[in-house]
């Protein structure tokens, strides 16, 4: 029951994965089959080609009724020639073969690559929601060693396909040779393997799953030791994440290595049973007084078994190594299927700029997390924001401050209400998509974490743009608004520094004026600041909204701040408070 229901995920696994293929790789995977096809002939040619010279060599007179054999041994052919056409087939079935392994990978390579773009793609394009809800570390694991692990069940796959063929025709080859011997080898290298896959395949299944949630486990420890690493040295607790680390990726070796071993270890056991049977053979036909049809007859069938026996367990160990990656390759299928949480903003025809030129109006929005859950984050929210405006916005931890801002981008869609964009409703209407869409091209974003490359400062300031179309004169202009010109100009090489990876060479307050110089390059109408000054001393940051607006004189800010005296710089201040936005005076 286990190997019959093994072997149908297995068909079940294969079935998906051509589903999902494009039209070109079908096209590649028949004309590969048709590749194996011709690779299989050419190989049991091989070893038929064997007979006459070991015939020609043992002087016998023995009838085969194999093809031309016998008549190619009757011609009084000359050893060359015989000599010749061996050679002759084996050169044609290695080159085949040279071909078809290179044509396996680099076809398994690009399903790969199809599979890990629309997995990256589809999981990049979900909605914010997803983001918040999901683990970083099952996400980077799908897109790392998942996907390496897919590629390798696919190389697994073709593999298996191709030495079926080669099987097949090999027991065809052999048969015409001894149809008793063939029959009796069959049964018992077919009957020890199913035997072998009955006992193993729930082992390897169950060995598949834990391999992938304790890897899983170990890009949580290496996020959260990178993430927390001056706590690491202060506390000295270095070793606490060592020995974590060790007994996660002990366990996670170590049920890769039986999945290994389950995979080769019945090779031993089928190569004594494949050579137990020819001695057993050549035994009773020399005892019969067969010796010299028995010499010629070994030879065929000892190089068949010498073909046959490594096509078997490669077959065997492609299966078990698609078990040992099913896991992980039904979870980029699952990706690769699953269109739902995708976000409803992904588009690649260019969309007009929606014009911000009067107001935005946010009517009657409530929001909570979870389609179930009644209790409101955000409750009945007015606000109208006019163009040039600087609102702030303060408020207790947990109130939803950041939550306002992201249904004011639409990275979040309220559960009631509707958002404006001069008086132009864009989230009760069949152009959502769209509108929502064209309203971010105004939008400028800078948290209170700043992304900070391993590029210089100035591929820093403009991250995210062409770097053909990098404008450095407006990069210059927009540091010195931020009020980090002075300090990049005294850096050994300007603007050309690195900034370190995570701008580990900078300060808080050095990586949030950066940020904002970054959301200032590029121009835009909207100037959203999320705590974005949190590190910036009062002096520098009013100087800097001064220069900011002396800069931009029509640009409107939108900033959350928990410090009251970054509020004095703005003409509109609120406080959300039990879920409600009060405006103060």
């Amino acid at each position: 029951m286990g190997y019959q229901l093994s072997k149908l995920r297995t068909i079940r696994i294969v079935k998906s994965i051509y589903k999902l293929l494009s039209k070109r790789r079908k096209i590649q995977i028949f004309l590969l089959v048709i590749l194996n096809f011709f690779s299989s002939i050419a190989e049991s040619i091989s070893v038929i080609s064997v007979i006459p010279l070991i015939s020609f060599l043992s002087r016998s007179d023995a009838k085969y009724n194999l093809f031309f054999i016998d008549n190619f041994i009757n011609k009084e052919s000359s050893l060359a020639l015989i000599i010749s056409t061996f050679i002759f087939f084996i050169l044609i079935t290695q080159i085949l073969k040279i071909l078809n392994l290179y044509s396996n990978q680099r076809v398994a390579s690009l399903i790969g690559l199809d599979f890990s773009k629309t997995a990256y793609k589809n999981i990049i394009n979900r909605n914010y929601i997803y983001f918040i809800e999901s683990s970083s570390s099952s996400v980077i694991n799908s897109l790392s060693s998942n996907i390496e692990s897919f590629v390798l069940g696919l190389r697994f796959i073709l593999n298996g396909i191709t030495f079926l063929l080669i099987s097949f025709f090999l027991i065809i080859t052999s048969f015409t040779v001894n149809y008793k011997l063939t029959l009796i080898l069959f049964f018992l290298l077919s009957t020890s393997y199913i035997l072998i896959g009955q006992l193993i395949s729930r082992k390897v299944l169950i060995n598949s799953k834990t391999i992938v949630n304790l890897t899983n486990s170990i890009i949580k420890i290496i996020q959260e030791s990178f993430g927390q690493i001056k706590d690491i040295i202060l506390n000295n607790s270095h070793n606490i994440y060592i020995d974590n680390y060790e007994k996660i990726e002990k366990e996670r070796k170590l049920k890769q290595a039986e999945n290994v071993f389950f995979a080769y270890f019945p090779k031993y056991i089928i190569e004594t049973i494949g050579i137990l049977t020819l001695s057993f053979f050549a035994l009773i036909s020399f005892e019969d007084n067969q010796s010299n049809q028995t010499i010629s007859t070994i030879g065929a069938f000892a190089l068949t078994i010498q073909r046959l026996l490594p096509s078997a367990q490669i077959i065997y160990s492609s299966w078990i190594g698609i078990r040992a990656n099913y896991s992980a390759m039904k979870n980029i299928i699952d990706i690769n299927n699953n269109n739902n949480n995708k976000s409803e903003f992904h588009f690649k025809d260019k969309i007009k700029l929606l014009k911000f030129e009067k107001n935005i109006t946010l009517k009657d929005i409530s929001f909570s997390y979870g389609e179930n859950n009644k209790n409101n984050l955000l409750k009945n929210i007015n606000l109208e924001i006019k163009q040039g405006d600087f609102i702030g916005i303060t408020g207790k931890t947990g109130e939803g401050k950041s939550t306002l801002i992201d249904i004011i981008t639409g990275i979040i869609i309220p559960n009631k209400g509707n958002l404006f964009i001069d008086d132009i409703g864009i989230l009760n209407t069949l152009e959502k998509e769209k509108l929502l869409r064209s309203w971010r091209k105004n939008i400028s974003y800078v948290p209170q974490e700043i992304f900070i490359s391993e590029g210089d400062i100035k591929e820093n300031i403009s991250l995210g743009c062409d770097k053909k179309e990098i404008d450095f004169n407006r990069i210059k202009e927009c540091a010195e608004v931020t009020q980090i010109d002075n300090f990049i100009k005294k850096l050994p090489k300007g603007y050309k520094t690195k900034a370190g990876e995570n701008g580990v060479k900078l300060s808080g307050g050095q990586r949030q004026r950066i940020g904002i110089a970054r959301a200032i390059y590029k121009n835009k109408k909207l100037l959203i600041l999320d705590e974005a000054t949190s590190g910036i001393d009062l002096g520098t940051e009013e100087k800097l909204f001064k220069s900011l607006m002396q800069y931009k004189k029509m640009i409107t800010i939108i900033m959350i701040s928990h410090r009251k005296k970054s509020l004095q710089f703005c003409n509109k201040r609120f406080i959300l408070e039990e879920h409600f936005l009060k405006k103060l005076i």
